[in-house]
């Protein structure tokens, strides 16, 4: 859509009423989804099942009408990702995340830069399929991912590796409120476990997760199964597998889900 047609409409499911509005305006640390189509609802429905604070954005009213319908407690706004204004409602000042599904990688690369002039802190993860367009948005600031280079490396996984990907997939469709998934804590500056050891932790005996892998603040690697004597630092990022209350519960004792 050219810049001289687009128009922005704000519309939430219940309408910009008190309790709507309470609602955007209390949202925080919370995640922002431009685009809900196919790609779009996927990625909506993730968050959903996570459990993780989000507010979705669609220019389309057939899209926003079938979000509405399939997702009634969700909040939507009907507008103009690209517009200040909107992103504004949506909470960008206050926002952890911003997840762009947009068609148009182009749309994608000006949102990015948008998005970071409202919040420079802001995590961008952009859909990009124009290698050339995509490279400028990795540029912008963004993580940019490709659903031609995902969907091949999943078709030869299929192949080569089967069971893995049953694995894989059995958690990603899965329905229930209890469904497992890869997670990731944080460790929070100032706890009591900095300086500890994974076995002072305990985190198995505790919640019932075993740490799979950790990362310090700053490093790009993971180290994989790291053994019980890991000294336990600020930022330390722990990965689990588990479900969302016994992440939960690790979160409680060393920092926060991420």
């Amino acid at each position: 859509m050219s810049d001289s047609t687009r128009h922005t409409v704000i519309i939430t499911p219940a309408g910009m009423d008190a309790k709507v509005d309470a609602r955007l305006a209390a949202l925080h640390n919370h995640y922002i989804l431009c685009g809900l189509g196919t790609t779009g609802e996927n990625v909506l429905r993730e968050l959903e099942k996570a459990g993780r604070p989000f507010v979705g954005i669609e220019e389309s009213a057939d899209r926003i009408a079938l979000c509405r319908k399939n997702y009634p407690e969700a909040l939507v706004i009907h507008g103009d990702s690209l517009e200040d204004e909107v992103l504004k409602i949506a909470g960008i000042e206050r926002a952890r995340g911003l997840i762009t599904t947009i068609a148009n990688d182009r749309d994608n690369l000006v949102l990015t830069i948008t998005a970071l002039q409202l919040n420079p802190k802001v995590r961008l993860i952009s859909r990009g399929v124009d290698e050339h367009q995509s490279e400028k948005t990795r540029k912008a600031g963004a993580i940019v991912v490709s659903p031609n280079l995902i969907g091949g490396r999943r078709l030869a996984t299929e192949m080569l590796r089967p069971s893995v990907t049953t694995f894989l997939n059995q958690m990603i469709v899965a329905k229930s409120k209890e469904v497992t998934r890869f997670e990731a804590v944080d460790v929070a500056p100032g706890n009591p476990f900095v300086g500890k050891t994974l076995a002072d932790l305990a985190a198995f005996e505790k919640t019932g997760l075993k740490i799979i892998a950790v990362r310090d603040k700053g490093e790009k690697d993971f180290r994989i199964n790291p053994p019980p004597t890991t000294v336990i630092k600020e930022g330390m990022a722990m990965i689990v597998l588990g479900t969302i209350p016994k992440v939960r519960a690790l979160g409680e004792l060393v920092g926060e889900m991420e």
